[in-house]
């Protein structure tokens, strides 16, 4: 995901400085989307989109891996728009262009009017979290079916021992080398 991108698709206005919007990229892929698909895909994934950028060979575009070129084309990348954007919302002060909330009397938006728009917002990350999870849960993504680190989504449901296994996942056996 490029700084680009995410001016192009969010309302994320161009005084935003680069260097920080790529940092909170940077963030919000290693903190948040490397735990809802887990270590192994996320590092396949991140290697096929850098070569893609750098045009080398095993990239998103060739034929062997359309799967991961469709997973990352129609998923990981809205969800990446959405949940940076809702980072940048937490940190930066910035006029949201053509949104309808911006005051006519001031260039700063309320308190109260930028809890709304985190709230709407983080619903959109929800829902592609959830979107991802599913669209994996049915995958045949190698790296998920032949890896010891599951992901959250992929664990079962477990009731009855001393917790209540809800998805979420606290580490791995370190078998595969995640």
């Amino acid at each position: 995901m490029s700084v680009n991108e995410i001016k192009n698709f969010t309302q994320i206005n161009y005084n935003v400085s680069d260097d920080y919007i790529s940092a909170v990229i940077d963030d919000v892929q290693e903190v948040y989307l490397q735990e809802i698909i887990g270590t192994a895909l996320f590092v396949r994934l991140k290697a096929l989109v850098t070569n893609t950028y750098n045009n080398v060979a095993d990239n998103l575009n060739d034929t062997e891996n359309e799967k991961y070129n469709d997973f990352y084309q129609n998923f990981v990348k809205n969800y990446l728009k959405e949940k940076v954007e809702v980072e940048l919302l937490v940190n930066v002060n910035y006029k949201i262009r053509n949104a309808g909330v911006v005051k006519t009397s001031s260039k700063a938006v309320s308190d109260v009017e930028l809890e709304r728009i985190i709230r709407n917002k983080e619903t959109s990350v929800n829902h592609w979290a959830t979107m991802i999870s599913k669209y994996l849960k049915d995958s045949d993504f190698e790296e998920i079916k032949n890896c010891g680190c599951y992901p959250h989504f992929y664990l079962p449901a477990q009731v009855g021992k001393n917790y209540g296994n809800v998805g979420l996942w606290l580490g791995s056996d370190d078998s595969c080398g995640c």
